[in-house]
């Protein structure tokens, strides 16, 4: 544009534009930002009909003399030529924005772009009807007139403003390109052909607007605007190249490559290093390339030879300080970019850099959201799913050892495994683990692999993505994510799949994975706890569990002894859940006799504390006064049921006796209508239960 041409003091907008492409684009930018806009010549006179213009300025202001005054010294403003950016002008006490950008040609001045009419949202509609009056205006007809004005903030038209201001320039390059064609017929053709292609691009700059105003999820913006600027483009290829997680790779997004011979895919992951796009991104400078290989790295070369890559332009996209990606063009001709796209498409890279900021601010914005719902969806969870005993009862030599090594392990972020039978209290560890490490003040998340079916334990573990599988109508945080910066505890492990073994060992070797239909890797800090009642080292040698996986777990075994080998915890224990239940239940319970403080230490409590808290309160509820009344009626009827045993045995021995018995019966099979289960009068669930407990392998009994 710095340059003179000669027979350029005549020359006007209408010797270098068709009208009506003018008022095409001019209403194209009108519909897409909702603000009133006309072309006019530098001294105000209209080139194209006013589009979108609201009464309040043509039938109300303009018809007062100190109204029109005001009016034609505000377009006079705006209507300034201005190299530098738009120009913002407010009038009727600051309650209303205009904005210009000029159009010139060889330095001249040819014409505006001018838009506005919009009103101030910090201003009061009250302050602005008091203009009426300044300007002798019927007061009730400009307070009709003016809610049809639209309102925004000063930062939304300033965007529309920029948007205007690069409407400008873009014509007035055009406005360059026709005036050096002029002189003869076949140069005015070009000219045509010339039109048409800024008409496109200036349309595809609308469509970026209005992309930015109406799309805010991320995956849909990366699929538009590749295939929207290879169709402008005429190109081979478009895709952006966005930094992965670790910042080091770019990934391939919204590749738009219809004659790809498979070199070039769409989510491939390319190392920065050693690239021109690597350069580009990180210097913040567009780039146009040939077919120089020389310093590219492998991967490179590869996708360059394999596609027949003869030229790219490659542009980077940056908001602000913050480096998004690079807009990758690609063609198997030579030469095939100009410096004139190089400049159009750092317009284009402006506007897409506002949408993806904006949508990855939405992202970011909508995680946090959905995670804090999930952590308060949680908690809530947690705190209804009944009692929550914030202290480890027991001072027995067993317990200590315990604790030695919960102290031991806690400032650390080893995994620990823990190791028990059903009901010692597993999960009390595993949290008194979580608060006494650095980890304290972020959530403990628990999960327990059995009580979630296979088919959905992936998906609420890492999460899933839109449209993932059938039902998947929103993005769903998992635990991994959830747990973040905590402790995820994953109680009765023995049960995780096989199959998601794999998938569960990269978090702990990487602290890395993708979402259940996700491709982008999602990195967290997470401490792992684990806890199972099997045999996990028979399991590996069965080919029922990953050793590698075990060995991750069990870095750290903490053994937690059953209730029957620390009898002097035993005490403190009733002690504490009649204290606990009397209180929760308002009964006046102080004394416990001394014979049912001793039957309670020689039982063998083979539900361990569990059993112990369910008995505990039973008897609670049974005692009406202030001696606890003794809960071991209740097992003296259940071993009634059974068939009498030996008086050596114990009632654990003949329930697992008794389900041999009936497995047997059964030919092993534990549901349906002739299965265990049922002859024992019992859940499916409650038989496997049983059978872990008492160590009794599946398919037993079968032939």
């Amino acid at each position: 544009m710095d340059e003179k041409l000669e027979d350029k003091s005549n020359i006007s907008l209408t010797d270098l534009f068709d009208v009506g492409q003018l008022q095409r684009v001019q209403n194209a930018f009108s519909d897409a930002t909702k603000v009133a806009s006309v072309i006019t010549n530098p001294d105000g006179t209209p080139v194209t009909a006013p589009y979108r213009f609201c009464r309040l300025c043509k039938d109300v202001i303009r018809k007062t003399k100190k109204g029109r005054a005001n009016c034609f010294y505000s377009d006079a403003v705006i209507g300034k030529q201005n190299p530098g950016g738009p120009i913002v002008q407010t009038c009727l006490s600051g309650g209303i924005w205009d904005a210009g950008a000029s159009i010139s040609v060889g330095g001249r001045h040819i014409g505006n772009f001018l838009m506005g009419q919009v009103k101030n949202e910090l201003i009061a509609e009250d302050e602005l009807i008091g203009y009426a009056r300044e300007i002798g205006a019927d007061e009730a007809d400009f307070a009709q007139a003016l809610q049809e004005v639209p309102r925004m903030s000063l930062d939304e038209f300033r965007d529309i403003a920029q948007l205007g201001f690069v409407i400008a320039n873009e014509l007035s390059n055009q406005a360059h390109q026709s005036l050096r064609q002029k002189r003869d017929i076949v140069a005015l053709r070009k000219v045509e052909g010339a039109l048409k292609e800024s008409s496109e691009r200036l349309q595809l700059l609308l469509d970026l607007n209005n992309a930015i105003v109406s799309n805010l999820e991320i995956n849909a913006l990366v699929k538009l605007i590749p295939a929207r600027v290879r169709a402008v483009m005429q190109c081979d290829s478009v895709y952006l190249s966005m930094p992965d997680e670790g910042g080091r790779n770019f990934v391939v997004r919204g590749l738009d490559f219809p004659g790809s011979k498979g070199y070039l895919r769409e989510g491939a992951v390319l190392e920065m290093f050693g690239s021109e796009a690597g350069r580009a991104f990180a210097e913040g400078t567009a780039r146009r390339c040939g077919t120089e290989i020389k310093g590219q790295n492998p991967n490179v070369r590869r996708i360059i030879f394999g596609e027949g890559f003869r030229s790219e332009c490659l542009i980077p996209v940056t908001a602000g300080e913050e480096k998004l990606g690079v807009l990758h063009l690609s063609d198997t001709r030579p030469d095939r970019f100009s410096l004139h796209d190089v400049g159009f498409l750092a317009q284009v890279a402006g506007q897409i850099a506002i949408a993806l900021g904006n949508a990855l601010k939405y992202q970011k914005l909508s995680d946090t959201r959905q995670r804090l719902a999930d952590e308060n969806s949680y908690l809530t969870r947690e705190i209804q799913s009944g009692d929550r005993f914030k202290e480890i009862v027991g001072d027995s030599p067993e317990l200590r050892k315990v604790l030695a090594h919960v102290s031991t392990v806690a400032d650390t972020d080893m995994t620990v495994m823990i190791n028990s039978e059903t009901g010692t209290g597993k999960e009390l560890i595993a949290r008194t683990i979580h608060q006494l490490s650095a980890r304290r003040d972020r959530m403990f998340v628990k999960l327990n692999c059995v009580a979630i079916p296979a088919g959905l334990l992936e998906s609420e573990l890492f999460g899933h993505e839109k449209g993932a599988f059938t039902g998947a109508h929103e993005r769903k945080i998992g635990r991994f994510e959830v747990a973040d910066g905590g402790t995820l505890f994953l109680d009765e492990i023995g049960d995780f799949p096989i199959e998601l073994q794999p998938k569960l060992l990269r978090v702990l070797q990487e602290q890395e994975f993708e979402r259940v239909g996700g491709t982008r890797p999602i990195r967290v800090n997470v401490r792992v706890i684990s806890a199972t009642n099997r045999n996990l080292e028979q399991m590996m040698r069965e080919g029922q569990f990953r050793a590698d996986l075990y060995y991750r777990l069990n870095v750290f075994p903490i053994h937690v002894p059953p209730l029957r080998q620390r009898q002097g915890d035993i005490p403190q224990l009733v002690e504490y859940f009649v204290g606990h239940y009397a209180r929760k239940m308002n009964r006046p319970i102080r004394r416990i006799p001394p014979a049912v403080m001793e039957a309670m230490v020689r039982y063998e409590w083979p539900g361990n504390v569990r059993e112990l808290q369910n008995l505990v309160q039973r008897a609670v509820i049974l005692s009406p006064g202030d001696e606890l009344v003794s809960p071991f009626a209740a097992l003296r009827e259940l071993e009634a049921m059974l068939p009498q045993p030996p008086p050596e045995e114990r009632l654990v021995d003949v329930e697992r006796s008794h389900i041999l018995q009936v497995l047997k019966e059964s030919g092993g099979i534990l549901g349906g209508e002739n299965g265990a289960a049922a002859r024992l009068g019992i859940p499916r669930t409650t038989l496997i239960y049983k059978m872990r407990r008492l160590s009794i392998p599946r398919g037993i009994g079968g032939s």
